[in-house]
Order: structure tokens, then C-alpha cells, then sequence
């Protein structure tokens, strides 16, 4: 049975997989997440970090590893860099789960970026058969050879919702860069490189639920 002063570390558990259930279904179906479905876990996490951290129930080394996944989050989110609503499920995970945090939000992270490349390259091999001048637009902008591990040729029609996926490279603006604003990027055209999207709330919540069943279990 749970004891009362742990009552709000289970409320703060079940919120955010509550919350991050939701935002995968919306992630899944649309690559989109609207920005109020995180209110509930910020307005539930910002006192609860405060509590965890006054009351000691927090390791202080842990909670400054949450606090620089908090920070970048939060520079996702003002940035647009990932996608706002990346950002405001890294804040999220950070305050709701600060102790399980650093280890739920990098392993989430390291899944999506070992998937990502992976697809990328067998998308891009597949494509590089069957084409073999695929690649020479990339390669004369004298990008380096591991963009292809990273970014995939739009074809039309776009598999994909015109947002998501970042714009590396475009025909009209003749230029390659690895950073780009998911959120205000135009609607990519045939021959235009974009960043592969890929979903990246789903590895979160199969992170966050097992590395926090996990700290329940072990510490």
C-alpha cells in the first residue's frame, strides 16, 4: 500500500504516462502534438521537482542531470530545433520523474537516433540501387557523407505531414544545414533533402515507462 508521503510521486508517475500516451497517440497519427497537452504535467511538475528537492527525496546528482535535460527541453521548445512539442515532453519527464530522469530521457534518445539512422540508410541505399545519380545533388553541395545517415530525397507525394521533418537542403534556396525549424519550414518539394521524421514521443514513453518501473523496483 502506498505510504502518504509517496502519494504525489505516484501521482506525478501516472501523470506524465498519461500524458505521454496521449501525445504518442497524436504524435503517431498526425507527427503533431498540441502545446496544452503538456500543461497539465508542467503545472503538476514545477512544485513537485520544488517538494522532491526541499524534502531531500531526490539525489542531488540526479537532479542535476534532469536539470540539463530540463534546460535543453526548454531550448528545443523556444528554438523549434526538434519540434515544440519535443521540448515540452523532455520538461515534462524532468520535472515529473527527476530522479529516473536522466536515464529515461537519454535511452528514449538513443533508441530514436539508432532507429532514425537506421531507416535512413536502408531508405537511402535502397534508393541509391535503383538510382545511381540519387545522391549527387547532396554530394555537390559538398555535404559531408554523413548527412545520408540523417536525411532522406522527398518524393512526391510526401509520405509524410508537410512540417514535420526539418528542410537540410532545398533546390530554391541551394543551401545545406543541419539545423533547421521543424515549425516554420514550407512544404518540402520533390528533390528537396529533409530530415527523416520519425515520431520521437513513442521512444519516450517506452523509455519512461520501463526505466521508471525500473528505479521503483531497484532504488
Amino acid at each position: 500500500m502506498l505510504q502518504p508521503d509517496s502519494l504525489p510521486a505516484f501521482a506525478a508517475w501516472l501523470l506524465g504516462l498519461v500524458t505521454l500516451a496521449a501525445a504518442t497517440a497524436s504524435d503517431i497519427r498526425t507527427l503533431e502534438v498540441e502545446d496544452w497537452v503538456w500543461m497539465p504535467a508542467l503545472a503538476y511538475g514545477i512544485p513537485f521537482t520544488v517538494w522532491s528537492t526541499l524534502t531531500g527525496r531526490v539525489n542531488t546528482l540526479l537532479l542535476a542531470l534532469a536539470a540539463v535535460w530540463m534546460i535543453l527541453g526548454l531550448v528545443v521548445f523556444i528554438t523549434g530545433a526538434m519540434g515544440r512539442a519535443d521540448g515540452l515532453a523532455v520538461m515534462s519527464v524532468a520535472l515529473l520523474t527527476p530522479q529516473a530522469a536522466f536515464f529515461t530521457l537519454t535511452y528514449a534518445f538513443i533508441a530514436l537516433i539508432v532507429t532514425h539512422i537506421s531507416v535512413a540508410c536502408v531508405v537511402n541505399l535502397k534508393r541509391q540501387r535503383r538510382d545511381r545519380s540519387y545522391t549527387e545533388k547532396l554530394e555537390k553541395l559538398g555535404a559531408p557523407a554523413a548527412a545520408l545517415l540523417l536525411t532522406v530525397a522527398v518524393k512526391h507525394p510526401a509520405p509524410f505531414h508537410p512540417e514535420a521533418g526539418g528542410k537540410i537542403y532545398s533546390e530554391k534556396t541551394g543551401r545545406f544545414t543541419w539545423f533547421t525549424d521543424t515549425e516554420k519550414e514550407e512544404e518540402p518539394r520533390e528533390g528537396d533533402w529533409v530530415q527523416l521524421p520519425m515520431p520521437a514521443i513513442p521512444f519516450l514513453l517506452a523509455s519512461y515507462a520501463t526505466m521508471t518501473l525500473t528505479f521503483a523496483l531497484f532504488f
